[in-house]
């Protein structure tokens, strides 16, 4: 019986013993879940982060206070349309740039590239908000459907949706 009794009780250790053990590794698998979602939380948050910055980038100047010389907001709008606005009149080079660029990809003479169309800043915004008037015929030229009626088939194809945002934001704003 004692033998028996020693049997037992060495049984119940080495039950106790791969218990413990199963323990561990299930433990030592959950810190390896942890840290695997830590680290993809940290990942999706840089690529989140890396997004905002991008999409920031794509609307940089939009708002910005930077002076525009000293012409006023409807004195470019005037230089966009005379040079933009008639169905002839468009033959010309980029003002961002200062020349035609050639190639696959690149912007032809016949498109209007984002640095081209003059958007006013906040504070012009705000200016022309007091006067009804005024405002009126800002929210009829920035309206996303006007300026894409009469702008849209010039637009350089690949800025068009940048371009595209800045006018809906600024018609919104």
């Amino acid at each position: 019986e004692r033998v028996a009794a020693e049997g037992r009780r060495r049984r119940m250790r080495e039950r106790r013993e791969r218990e413990r053990e199963m323990m561990r590794e299930a433990a030592e698998r959950a810190e390896t879940e942890r840290a695997k979602a830590k680290q993809q939380a940290r990942a999706e948050k840089r690529r989140r982060e890396r997004f905002h910055e991008e999409w920031k980038r794509s609307f940089e100047g939009l708002f910005s206070s930077q002076e525009i010389s000293e012409t006023t907001h409807e004195q470019r709008w005037e230089e966009f349309e005379r040079k933009n606005g008639g169905s002839q009149g468009h033959d010309k080079v980029s003002q961002c740039h200062g020349k035609v660029s050639q190639g696959p990809g690149q912007v032809s003479r016949a498109q209007i590239r984002e640095c081209d169309v003059p958007f006013p800043t906040r504070e012009e915004i705000g200016s022309i908000k007091e006067n009804p008037n005024e405002f009126r015929k800002l929210a009829m030229r920035w309206h996303p459907d006007k300026f894409f009626q009469k702008f849209g088939d010039k637009l350089a194809a690949a800025e068009r949706d940048r371009i595209s945002g800045k006018v809906t934001q600024v018609f919104q704003e």
